[in-house]
């Protein structure tokens, strides 16, 4: 049997720019599919990060602690927001139990309502698995949020604070 691979590619336009996402649908077995170099070179721990000293020293501070207050990340693209939060997950949750205890959200993409009260809200109902303190939810773009889900938010943040 021949090895057969399908990529697809969606194209979701929004006012802010172009995002391609690849989902890929395998035949029989599994293909391996290149990884970016964004996500192949991305710092899998805190200390991986180049510069941003005083925020390394806050994040490992709250690694050190179990505790994570609700954090806002703001700057230009490309300085390494993501990639922060990414890797202080990994450092809280392992590899392991990141699946889990870790949802990121592109929120110019999922930006309704309907998100919020279904997403947001079944994941933050859920207790931590493989023994985390608590989740983490990751929202990029969180100002192209409309003003109904971000009232949403709020409520959900209130009400689950313990857990999320």
């Amino acid at each position: 049997r021949s090895n057969r691979c399908f990529v697809y590619f969606f194209f979701f336009f929004s006012s802010r720019r172009r995002h391609t996402r690849y989902i890929s649908v395998t035949g029989v077995q599994t293909c391996a599919l290149p990884i970016l170099w964004v996500e192949k070179y991305r710092p899998k721990k805190i200390d991986d990060i180049i510069g941003h000293d005083e925020t390394k020293i806050r994040l490992k501070g709250f690694i050190k602690n179990k505790s994570l207050p609700h954090l806002l990340f703001a700057g230009p693209p490309g300085t390494g927001k993501t990639s922060a939060i990414l890797a202080l997950a990994i450092e809280i949750f392992g590899t392991e139990g990141l699946r889990n205890n870790l949802l990121e959200l592109n929120a110019s993409d999922e930006r309704g309502i309907d998100v919020i009260r279904n997403t947001v809200k079944d994941f933050a109902r859920i207790l931590p698995t493989d023994g985390a303190p608590f989740k983490i939810i990751g929202l990029d773009e969180a100002d192209a949020l409309t003003s109904a889900a971000q009232q949403a938010l709020r409520r959900t943040m209130e009400d689950r604070k313990s857990v999320v």
